[in-house]
C-alpha cells in the first residue's frame, strides 16, 4: 500500500471491488449477445489488443443500453472503457466515461447507493489521472462524498467503506499531504480491526503503513514506537522478523509493478525464505501471495516451467493451511493466477481437478452449503463453459444457484446471474425449454433489482 503503487494498478483493484459489491461482476451480463461481447473484450484486453478492446467495449455499452435504460450492468461497461482510456494516457475521455457510469448507477441503484460510493471512489482516480489542480479538488470532492454515502447507508459493508478509505488516504500521501493522510489511515485502521473478515496480515500492512506516514511527517518518534510495537508483537522463535517478510514483499511488488525482475526476484525470496522459517500460521497467505509474485516475474521473463511449480506451491500451500484456517478455505474458490496460466498456454483442463479439490476441502471445513462452495462451484462452471463442456457445466451451476439461494435468498442478483449463464448452457445442448424457465427467473430477478 505505497502511496507510489501507480495510478493504473489502484484502479484495477478499485474497479474489480465495484464489479463485486454491485453484486454485478463484469462475467454477469444480461443476455447472451452481450455475454459473447464481453468475453471477446476480456480476451482482446488479455491478448493486448486494446483497440479492439475499446471498438467491442463501445458495442456492448450500446447493447446494454438497448436493454433498458436501468440496466445496471451499463456502468460497469462504462467504467472498463473508462480504464482502457485512462491506460491510452486519455485520462479526460476517462474521466467523461466515469462520469457516465456515475449517473447511470445512479438511475440502476439510487443515488446513495453503496454502488454509487464506490463508484465516486473510482471517479477520483480517473481525476486524479489528469494530473492537475483542478483535478485533484475534484478527486477529494469524489472521495468525500463517496465516505459520506457509505457511513450514512446502514446496508454498507465494512469492506466497502475500508476499500474507499484506504484509496483517499492513498490520494491524500501522493498529494504529500501526509497528515490528513494520517486521519484517514487511521479511520481505515479502525474499520479493519473491527470487521469481523479482518486478516492479521492486511492489519500489519496497515500499520507499516501509517508509520511510514509519521516518517513522511518528521515523526521518527511515533514512526519508530510503532514499528517497534509491530516487531515485538510478530516475533517468532528464532528471532525470525515477520515484519521483514512483509517489507521484502512489498517491495518485490513494487520493483515487479517498475518492471524491475531482478530486484523483484531478489525480494520474493527473501520473503520467501523468512517466512518459511518463521511456520506462522497467522500469517499463512503471505507465502503463497509471495510464491505467485515469483511465478508472475518468471513468466514475464518467459521461465514458465519455473512459473508452473511456484503457482502449484502456492496452491499447495493453500490447501494445508485450509484446514486451520476458514478465510484460506474461503481462498481455494480463486486460484486465478493458476487460472489464467493454464489459459494462456491452452491447457484450461488442467485447472479443473484443482477446483474439483477445492470443493471437498470446502465442504469438509466449512460446510457443504457454504457461500464459498456456490461460489467454487459457479466458476468451475464457467470454466466447463469456456472449454465448451456445457453437460459437465450443468450440476455445478445447479449446485451454485441452490447455494446461492439458501444463503443469498430468491431474489438476489448473484442467483440471477448464475441462472443467467445456466440457462445458456442449457440452450448450447439443445434443451431449450429448461433455458427458457431459468432465463425467466433470472429476468424476474432483474426485474426487482433495477425497478
Amino acid at each position: 500500500m505505497s502511496s507510489a503503487r501507480p495510478r493504473v494498478g489502484r484502479l484495477t483493484t478499485l474497479l474489480a471491488l465495484i464489479f463485486s459489491y454491485a453484486g454485478l461482476s463484469s462475467r454477469a451480463p444480461q443476455d447472451a449477445g452481450l455475454t459473447k461481447i464481453l468475453e471477446q473484450v476480456t480476451q482482446a484486453e488479455r491478448d493486448g489488443r486494446f483497440a479492439d478492446a475499446e471498438r467491442l467495449s463501445w458495442t456492448a455499452a450500446k447493447t446494454a443500453e438497448k436493454l433498458g435504460p436501468n440496466n445496471p450492468q451499463l456502468g460497469n461497461i462504462l467504467l472498463r472503457l473508462a480504464g482502457l482510456y485512462l491506460r491510452q494516457g486519455e485520462a479526460a475521455k476517462a474521466v467523461d466515461l466515469a462520469k457516465q457510469a456515475l449517473a447511470a448507477d445512479k438511475k440502476a441503484f439510487g443515488p446513495e447507493h453503496p454502488r454509487v460510493a464506490m463508484d465516486f471512489s473510482g471517479l477520483a482516480v480517473f481525476y486524479q489521472g489528469l494530473r492537475d489542480k483542478n483535478g485533484e479538488a475534484e478527486a477529494e470532492a469524489c472521495l468525500k462524498r463517496a465516505v459520506a454515502i457509505l457511513e450514512s447507508n446502514p446496508k454498507t459493508q465494512d469492506q466497502q467503506l475500508f476499500a474507499v478509505l484506504n484509496n483517499f488516504w492513498q490520494f491524500y500521501s501522493f498529494e504529500h499531504r501526509y497528515a490528513e493522510a494520517e486521519v484517514v489511515l487511521q479511520r481505515a485502521l479502525e474499520v479493519e480491526e473491527k470487521s469481523p473478515e479482518r486478516s492479521e496480515l492486511d492489519l500489519v500492512n496497515l500499520r507499516l503503513d501509517l508509520a511510514q506516514l509519521y516518517r513522511q511527517e518528521g515523526k521518527e518518534e511515533e514512526a519508530e514506537r510503532l514499528s517497534a510495537e509491530i516487531r515485538e508483537q510478530h516475533t517468532t522463535r528464532g528471532n525470525v522478523q515477520l515484519t521483514e517478510a512483509i517489507n521484502a514483499k512489498r517491495l518485490a511488488d513494487q520493483y515487479r509493478g517498475q518492471g524491475n525482475p531482478r530486484e523483484a526476484e531478489e525480494n520474493y525470496k527473501r520473503s520467501i525464505a523468512t517466512l518459511e522459517e518463521a511456520q506462522n500460521s497467522n500469517f499463512s497467505g503471505l507465502l503463497p501471495q509471495a510464491l505467485e509474485g515469483l511465478a508472475e516475474v518468471y513468466v514475464s521473463e518467459g521461465r514458465d516451467s519455473e512459473a508452473q511449480e511456484l503457482f502449484k506451491r502456492a496452491l499447495n500451500t493453500q490447501e494445508k493451511a485450509a484446514g486451520e484456517h476458514r478465510d484460506m478455505a474461503e481462498a481455494l474458490s480463486f486460484p486465478f493466477a493458476l487460472l489464467n496460466f493454464y489459459r494462456d498456454h491452452g491447457r484450461l483442463s488442467e485447472i479443473e481437478p484443482v477446483f474439483l479439490r477445492a470443493l471437498e476441502i470446502q465442504a469438509t471445513v466449512l460446510g457443504p452449503q457454504n457461500a464459498a462452495v456456490g461460489e467454487t462451484s459457479y466458476l468451475l462452471a464457467e470454466v466447463y463453459r469456456e472449454e465448451g463442456k456445457n453437460e459437465e457445466s450443468l450440476p455445478f451451476y445447479q449446485r451454485a444457484s441452490e447455494i446461492q439461494e439458501r444463503n443469498l435468498g430468491p431474489n438476489h442478483p448473484t442467483l440471477g446471474t448464475t441462472l443467467q449463464q445456466y440457462a445458456m448452457a442449457l440452450r448450447a445442448l439443445g434443451r431449450d425449454s429448461e433455458a427458457n424457465a431459468a432465463a425467466s427467473r433470472a429476468e424476474a430477478i432483474r426485474n426487482r433489482t433495477t425497478h
